[in-house]
């Protein structure tokens, strides 16, 4: 018959659930500056890719914002309304298919390179989905910052513990 011998060491659940509790307050503030800087490393790729109008009024209406609720920390992102029409396409291109008229049969006015345009009706613009081609250029670091974020974590509860008492001698 074989001798099997077993040592094991559990820390108390009081142990553990005050490691979490300190990992997870001084985590707060590690989750919501990662998503600051993953927020602000998106816009600048949504506006890098929006469309480059007079001005880069497209460009300048992106926006974001970070938040935590719930325990989940993220961002949110916004095009701005111009950044909307481009997105979904207007006039014959857009969702309604119809031209874009003057209201009340008004010319539309329009400034291109320096001389003034007058029309009836445009056509619109088509669809650009630059919001989605800045995911694809922004996804590759945010798999990287979650990763470094999850070590960060780690290294918390780590640290956490080190103030515990060693019960054994």
């Amino acid at each position: 018959m074989p001798v099997h011998f077993r040592i094991t060491a559990r820390p108390p659940m009081r142990d553990l659930l005050g490691r979490f509790a300190k990992a997870e307050s001084a985590f707060v503030g590690i989750r919501r500056e990662e998503m600051r800087g993953e927020g602000r490393r998106f816009v600048d790729f949504a506006q890098q890719e929006a469309p480059a109008g007079p001005g880069r009024a497209v460009a300048k209406q992106i926006g974001y914002r970070t938040f935590i609720r719930n325990n989940v920390a993220g961002f949110e992102a916004w095009p701005g309304q111009l950044g909307a029409w481009h997105i979904a396409g207007t006039g014959i291109y857009g969702p309604r298919g119809q031209l874009i008229v003057g209201l009340r049969g008004q010319p539309l006015r329009f400034e291109k390179e320096g001389k003034v345009h007058y029309r009836m009706w445009v056509r619109g613009i088509k669809k650009n989905p630059f919001f989605s081609r800045a995911y694809r250029r922004w996804l590759p670091g945010a798999r990287f910052a979650l990763r470094r974020m999850g070590l960060k974590w780690v290294r918390e509860l780590k640290g956490a513990g080190a103030e515990t008492k060693e019960v054994m001698r």
